[in-house]
């Protein structure tokens, strides 16, 4: 079978033209719309998280690290110890029921009683100064005379001992069952005398006497005795250097003012000014009786230490 060319000729088979291909590279425009893309995205998530930027960039905190239970209790407890030595617990005063009430302070001591005992106190007081500053003879001194509260102390200065004796003596005599005692004799270096310290009670005036009565007719201020006083002492050649009134307090339902009374004046009257004291029926009760004389051994420096009393109106 004959084949006819209907072209003019005849044509071979044609060879497939192999193309090279570009491999790693993408079209340009693929590239921008990918960019684009990952722009957008960026923005998107910027917008709607803003903090998801420094939680990726910030960096992890350490773990916190539990402390067992029983280390925390130990801690705990000494926590509690240095709270309690530090800060010392409040005290909550106890309430007192409603319905119980305080007691009215009542009298201790019955008013013409008190008066009897504070009298008899400045008799035994007043008394026994008389007593050991009458005791010293003539050629005698004395350096100091105190009667305090029912007791004496006296120093006297003597030549012998033979005088010392017979002060004892004559102190006996006039202060009966007072358990006198010389407690030391020492010598005086620049002048060889004695100096004595006598000590003693003053017993034979403290007993009180039921058939005597003392009244007073009115109560004085403390800056009312110190003026009685002041004309006392005025009378016997004394002058009142000072006083100090303290602050008073309540005692035997009576209100009660301490005084420290200083005066000055000549020895020779010492004992007339303080007996003089006793006659007046006053509303205070001696404590103390200090007398100490001076270098020249006539004048003489007398404090007396009493206590005014006052009922409550």
């Amino acid at each position: 079978m004959i084949k006819i060319n209907l072209l003019g000729y005849r044509e071979g088979a044609k060879k497939p033209v192999k193309r090279k291909e570009r491999k790693g590279r993408l079209p340009t425009k693929t590239i921008l719309y990918v960019v684009i893309l990952l722009i957008a995205v960026g923005l998107g998530l910027y917008e709607f998280f803003p903090g998801l930027l420094n939680i990726i960039s910030s960096k992890p905190e350490p773990a916190e690290i539990e402390i067992p239970e029983k280390a925390a209790m130990i801690e705990d407890t000494t926590k509690q110890v240095a709270l309690q030595q530090e800060v010392p617990p409040a005290i909550k005063p106890e309430k007192l029921p409603e319905e119980v009430k305080p007691e009215i302070s009542k009298p201790r001591v019955l008013t013409d009683d008190y008066l009897k005992k504070s009298y008899f106190m400045n008799q035994t007081g007043i008394n026994g100064f008389s007593a050991l500053r009458g005791a010293v003879s003539q050629g005698m001194e004395y350096s100091l005379i105190t009667v305090n509260d029912g007791y004496f102390i006296s120093e006297i200065i003597a030549d012998s001992k033979d005088e010392i004796a017979q002060y004892d003596i004559n102190l006996k005599s006039k202060i009966p069952e007072g358990g006198i005692k010389i407690i030391g004799v020492n010598e005086i270096t620049e002048t060889k005398k004695l100096k004595a310290q006598i000590w003693g009670y003053l017993n034979s005036y403290i007993r009180l006497k039921e058939e005597t009565k003392i009244s007073l007719k009115e109560f004085h201020k403390p800056s009312e005795i110190i003026s009685r006083i002041r004309a006392i002492a005025k009378r016997n050649g004394f002058v009142i250097k000072s006083y100090v009134i303290q602050k008073s307090f309540e005692e035997d339902n009576y209100k009660k003012s301490p005084v420290l009374l200083k005066l000055q004046g000549n020895d020779k009257n010492s004992i007339a000014f303080i007996e003089n004291l006793k006659r007046e029926y006053l509303n205070f009760v001696i404590r103390k009786i200090s007398v100490v004389p001076s270098l020249d051994k006539i004048r003489v420096s007398i404090a007396i230490t009493f206590e005014v009393f006052e009922p409550f109106a």
